[in-house]
């Protein structure tokens, strides 16, 4: 940000780090939306139990050296990497709509095979997501079905 010709360099360090963090938590709601509104009601036409194995998976206490433990938490790492690459896809085609509209300079066949990649890349990252949420319920299953029973040693 410049005033009268000086460069406000730490002003300008903060400000882009405070929009780039409130962008990157509008990428990780907007992910959990996808996930809430996309994934999960595909995984619960395809298994009926899934939401309630959820829940029940929430309430247990598990063993902390359980190998699916590590397992779960690389999934879920997965899942929220997928999910929140394909929002900030998102985000930054609506830039990029932007930059068109105020013609800075995107030409509209550019805009138009960008457009179709960042699209593509965002449906295939749902279609990972679905496929690590499906994993991720059949791991929680077999966990469940464990409860009570003793450790393999």
């Amino acid at each position: 940000i410049y005033a009268a010709g000086i460069a406000h360099a730490t002003l300008t360090a903060i400000l882009g780090f405070l929009v780039s963090t409130g962008f990157g938590l509008f990428a990780q709601e907007l992910g959990t939306r996808i996930e809430a509104f996309v994934v999960d009601p595909i995984l619960i036409k395809k298994d009926s139990a899934h939401k309630d194995n959820w829940y029940k998976y929430l309430r247990c206490t598990l063993p902390d050296n359980l190998v699916a433990r590590s397992y779960i938490e690389s999934l879920v790492l997965h899942l929220k990497f997928e999910l929140n690459t394909a929002s900030a896809l998102i985000i930054s085609w609506v830039g990029l709509l932007w930059l068109m509209i105020v013609d800075a300079g995107v030409e509209v066949s550019t805009f138009f095979v960008v457009t179709g990649f960042i699209f593509a890349v965002v449906i295939y990252l749902v279609f990972e997501a679905v496929g690590t949420g499906k994993v991720l319920g059949r791991v929680r299953f077999e966990l469940l079905k464990g409860i009570g029973n003793s450790p393999i040693t």
